[in-house]
């Protein structure tokens, strides 16, 4: 062979291993590139996932309850339902009757649960105090209650009778929806008011109107 071809041979030798190089060089710079990007999409996520909902965004959260002293209970339920619960509320009387060792039977006005003007429309404000006895009644699978509505003394006795009947049936209706077992209820009406106010004044009127719960078994 000559010079010129072995010159020739070397050239395309040398000139085959640099492309093969820039090739390898490349692709290693391309691996690398794209385990940064992996990284980096990684700790966004992790940052995004970690991060608090910025000031504004609606998030849900369990209602919570205050006393004027701006204290809260938390109470887990047998269930493992929590519930913030108000101090001396009718609701913490609930609980701890169902706690204690004192016989079913005690009754619960729940003063927290409103009415519409002479009628059995429930009030959006009504809903924490029954969203309360929900859970609890979730959380007893046993505990049995019976509704009683009241009405005050503004109208003639038969359509008290008939308002008092609708506000235990609507109270019952609404944990019923609320997939709490019609069997495990009763409504009843009182044509009297309730017998712990006169009625003669507009706060006792109100009073009144409250629905009462009888818990018949504690479960």
């Amino acid at each position: 062979m000559s010079n010129n071809n072995l010159f020739r041979s070397l050239r395309w030798r040398v000139l085959l291993f640099i492309f093969i190089g820039l090739i390898y060089f490349t692709q290693q710079g391309c691996k690398s590139a794209s385990k940064n990007e992996v990284s980096s999409s990684t700790e966004k996520t992790d940052t995004l996932q970690n991060s608090t909902p910025p000031s504004g965004t609606n998030v849900e959260t369990p209602p919570v309850k205050m006393d004027s002293s701006g204290k809260k209970i938390r109470i887990e339920l047998p269930s493992g339902v929590r519930i913030n619960v108000e101090p001396n509320s009718v609701t913490m009387q609930i609980l701890d009757y169902l706690k204690g060792s004192e016989p079913a039977g005690k009754c619960f006005i729940l003063d927290n649960v409103i009415f519409s003007t002479n009628s059995a429309d429930l009030e959006p404000i009504s809903e924490t105090q029954l969203s309360d006895l929900k859970f609890i009644m979730d959380a007893y699978s046993g505990m049995a209650i019976v509704i009683t509505g009241y009405s005050d003394q503004t109208s003639d006795a038969t359509k008290n009778k008939n308002i008092s009947r609708s506000r235990a049936v609507a109270v019952q209706d609404w944990l019923i929806y609320r997939r709490i077992s019609g069997d495990r209820m009763q409504s009843r009406s009182m044509s009297d008011p309730d017998p712990n106010k006169s009625g003669d004044q507009k706060g006792d009127q109100a009073m009144n109107t409250r629905p009462e719960v009888c818990i018949v078994n504690k479960g």
